[in-house]
């Protein structure tokens, strides 16, 4: 071999060992590169993760506090739904006293007309009307109904359209003491 072949070959060989140099250092930055683009898809999934947890424990708090209003809600509309019972009974029998009042207002004003001494008896069912009649027209009152009208006795009732079964006489039994008193 002469010189001018092992100079081509050095070269040759320099170039090649630089080529590979090269090589070696544009793999070594890439790996690089990919290192850190994989430690920043890491740092992100944990963050994703992360947030995603946190997402997940705020979700389930307001999940926990909806669940608590709706119980809450429902406790609300059974109680209501009592009340709405209790008040349809009530109003039912106030209904039915509302019904018979003309007919007891009529019987106190008969008692009323009585001779002046008047029975015990007597004088207890007229207190029992008042009292019915009084809390009749509280009820009026509270209700606030533009059906209602004021009645012979300074109270309030309901007013009530004449119909033939309020207009009919009414058969009580007198007591003893009663027939003394009316004879």
């Amino acid at each position: 071999m002469n010189k001018s072949n092992i100079k081509e070959a050095n070269e040759h060989l320099q170039k090649l060992y630089q080529r590979v140099q090269d090589l070696e250092s544009t793999v070594q930055e890439q790996a690089e590169a990919m290192m850190r683009r994989d430690e920043e898809a890491e740092s992100t999934l944990r963050e994703l993760g992360r947030s995603k947890d946190r997402e997940i424990a705020e979700l389930r708090r307001s999940l926990e506090s909806s669940e608590m209003h709706v119980q809450h809600l429902l406790g609300s509309c059974r109680e209501k739904d009592s009340q709405i019972s209790f008040l349809k009974q009530r109003s039912k029998i106030l209904d039915d006293v509302c019904q018979e009042l003309p007919s007891l207002e009529i019987l106190v004003d008969t008692l009323r007309r009585t001779p002046s001494s008047r029975s015990r008896h007597a004088s207890d069912f007229e207190q029992g009307v008042k009292q019915m009649t009084n809390a009749t027209a509280e009820h009026g009152r509270q209700s606030a109904s533009p059906d209602v009208r004021p009645t012979g006795f300074g109270h309030s009732s309901p007013r009530i359209e004449s119909t033939p079964q309020h207009n009919m006489a009414r058969n009580f039994s007198i007591s003893d003491d009663d027939e003394e008193h009316l004879s």
